[in-house]
């Protein structure tokens, strides 16, 4: 078994500085788990506590049955990719997936080893070269065969590819994800813990995602259920991209009063805000607002022409908000300074303004940590 649980995990420095707040997360045996959130908000703190490269100031982290707080990292079953690739200059790629098999393993084991992991990754070419003759991408590859090679319980990554430029990112998140779905198609034990402050790896490769934020986390869901149904403002400006728009306002009985314009809420949001406050934020993604006759009106400032879609940037009530429309859509625009907006209601949120919370999600469908 490799489950990763994480029990009122805390992280304190200098005796005063709290980066971690007592977090409670559980992760099942061949998840991909994905810890995303902006710099500063202690996802890597968290994952180098997990991987022993941290000491733990109070909790527990258990890996399959263990209790591992007290161990040293080599005795944990893990094996760490770190943004910097950690690749041994003076080895050659060869001697660098070797190297943390030489004392355990007979040489033809390793041999074996070494072949069947170039083989998987694609770098046999690449054996006998030394680090400085590889690209980034090839580097990358190489410090994920010294991990896969150790046949580890869990895979723990920190920012692996913030390093990379933007297609060769792209083309690594596709090798990461088939290559955990290939260890579980074998049967192989495949937990991994993925730490980026990238949305778009978050979104693509997780099977769920811990969404942090200082220190404590603000959702754990599937990439699905954080995009449709964000628990609190935070998540929900934090995942999407163009990123949701969250437009200040007052709640008047079926109304969200923005200015001098409303919008009156379906039957079945009115009846999901019996508790809702006064003052709140009406939250809706770009690709939920359509230009239409009627709808919000707002004042057109600039138009981002992305291929096959437009994103619309515009001023209503005083606000930024964002849509995204159709190219032929905009075509039919012309030269219009004012814009009618309307959102599409069944994929409203309104957030309680004080605390941040989603009000309009269902009480038993809401994925609060």
């Amino acid at each position: 078994m490799a489950r990763v649980q994480l029990k009122n995990l805390e992280k304190v420095y200098s005796g005063t500085v709290k980066a971690v707040h007592g977090i409670d997360l559980d992760i099942e045996d061949g998840e991909f788990m994905v810890f995303v959130g902006p710099s500063g908000c202690a996802k890597s703190t968290t994952l180098r506590m997990v991987a022993g490269l941290e000491e733990i100031t109070g909790g527990e982290v258990v890996i399959g049955e263990r209790r591992v707080n007290d161990l040293p990292p080599g005795q944990r079953s893990i094996a760490m990719v770190f943004q910097n690739y950690a690749l041994y200059p003076h080895m050659k790629v060869r001697g660098n997936l070797a190297f943390g098999l030489k004392i355990a393993k007979p040489r033809a084991e390793i041999d074996a080893a070494i072949a069947e992991v170039a083989r998987i990754l694609e770098i046999e070419p690449l054996l006998d070269r030394l680090p400085k003759q590889l690209s980034g991408g090839q580097a990358q590859r190489v410090a994920l065969g010294r991990a896969l090679i150790k046949k580890p319980e869990v895979f723990l990554f920190d920012e692996p590819l913030s390093n990379l430029d933007a297609k060769l990112r792209a083309s690594m998140r596709v090798r990461i994800t088939d290559l955990h779905r290939r260890l579980k198609d074998e049967g192989r034990s495949s937990t991994v813990i993925y730490v980026t402050h990238d949305q778009t790896e978050a979104m693509t490769m997780g099977d769920r995602i811990c969404v942090m934020q200082s220190g404590r986390i603000m959702q754990v869901a599937t990439p699905k259920e954080l995009y449709n149904h964000p628990a609190n403002l935070f998540v929900a400006g934090f995942i999407g991209s163009p990123e949701m728009n969250l437009l200040d306002g007052l709640l008047e009985g079926a109304d969200f009063v923005l200015g001098d314009q409303r919008v009156t809420l379906s039957d079945d949001m009115r009846q999901r805000l019996s508790a809702s406050p006064d003052q709140a934020v009406l939250g809706i993604r770009p690709q939920h607002l359509a230009l239409s006759d009627a709808g919000l009106s707002a004042r057109l400032t600039h138009a981002e022409f992305m291929g096959h879609e437009v994103y619309l940037h515009a001023d209503l009530a005083g606000q930024k908000v964002v849509a995204v429309v159709g190219a032929a859509e905009f075509d039919r625009l012309g030269r219009a300074a004012q814009i009618h907006l309307a959102p599409d209601m069944q994929h409203l949120h309104i957030f309680d303004k004080s605390d941040g919370r989603n009000v309009s999600l269902h009480r038993e469908g809401s994925l609060a940590a």
